[in-house]
């Protein structure tokens, strides 16, 4: 014989395992139009006059067991506009030295995708670099097996965004 208190019990444990499942949902991300470019032996060359309206980094995390989606936007006059609507202000040297990091890491000798198609729960990053009208974009998914450059890419930009927060 079912009891009411078996039923709750029954019905309070398929909420929760329902709640549990949907979070591990990976969000769809559709990335920006921006022309994608295969690298190559020839890296985009780095230099320190930007033109101010030119983006010159898309910085995009998503993912975890949250969930969660961040976006930043760095423009060369030192603008950087982030998801929330928020807009924050670095010196265009900053910007031209946050490009210098990224390439020192090694972004352009990235391949443009790096995927785990069975971690739900790992955290994915979407990076865009723009340099005089040429632009390369990787998408990776951090399942613990990314190449040390990606990982260094991604810790040069996490490392700047949290500079932006007080």
């Amino acid at each position: 014989m079912v009891t009411t208190s078996t039923r709750r019990k029954a019905g309070a444990l398929f909420a929760f395992a329902a709640m549990l499942f949907m979070g591990c949902a990976v969000p769809v991300r559709i990335p920006p139009p921006v022309a994608v470019r295969t690298p190559s032996a020839t890296a985009i060359p780095i230099a320190t006059d930007a033109a101010p309206e030119e983006v010159e980094v898309i910085f995009e995390i998503s993912g975890g067991f949250t969930g969660r989606y961040q976006s930043w936007t760095v423009f060369g006059d030192g603008r950087v506009l982030r998801d929330t609507g928020q807009t924050y202000a670095v010196s265009p040297e900053r910007v031209a030295q946050l490009l210098g990091d990224i390439a020192a890491a090694g972004f352009f000798d990235l391949d443009a995708t790096y995927d785990s198609p069975g971690c739900a729960d790992c955290f994915a990053y979407f990076v865009s670099v723009g340099r005089a009208g040429r632009t390369q974009s990787v998408e990776m998914v951090d399942d613990g097996r990314l190449p040390t450059q990606a990982v260094e890419v991604v810790a040069v930009l996490r490392a700047f965004v949290s500079e932006l927060e007080p």
